[in-house]
Order: structure tokens, then sequence, then C-alpha cells
């Protein structure tokens, strides 16, 4: 998304191993458009679902260790919660 690499968009993170979820918020100007990569770590599955708050979010590419998801902000913050499996 930016020089920083997410530096300034991302604003929290969280793990909750009960439920296995990451949850990730974001914050630009709304209309804004972008992409997150996060790492898949061994044991865990590339299945996951995908939800978000405050805009779209889509998973454009994944493999067993990563993936690569867009961002287009309707709101100037993003919520995306990814529920591994």
């Amino acid at each position: 998304m930016h020089v920083t690499q997410g530096g300034v968009e991302v604003i929290h993170h969280q793990w909750t191993d009960a439920t296995r979820t990451l949850q990730i918020d974001f914050r630009r100007r709304p209309g804004a458009r972008g992409k997150f990569w996060i790492h898949i770590p061994p044991g865990f599955a590339a299945n996951f679902t995908l939800d978000s708050r405050g805009g779209n979010a889509e998973v454009l590419s994944s493999t067993a260790t990563s993936a690569c998801v867009t961002l287009e902000f309707e709101a100037r913050e993003v919520m995306c919660e990814l529920c591994f499996e």
C-alpha cells in the first residue's frame, strides 16, 4: 500500500488462539485501495474465511505459506478477520 509497508496503515492486530482468528485493523482514506500479505505458519491450513467491516476484502491469491488480500476502503478504517481452519 505504501513505502512504509503498512507501518502507518496497520493500526491494530490481534491473534486469538481459541478461534484461530487473526484480526487486523487498517486506516486509510475512503476510496483507497491496497493489498496486504500474511504468512501462514506450519500447522495451519491455507483455507480460511475472510470477513471485513468498513470496506471490501478479497483473497487475491494464496499458497500453503502465504496469502495476498486486496482491500477497498469504504470508510476510513477497515477491520479484517481471517479465521483459519
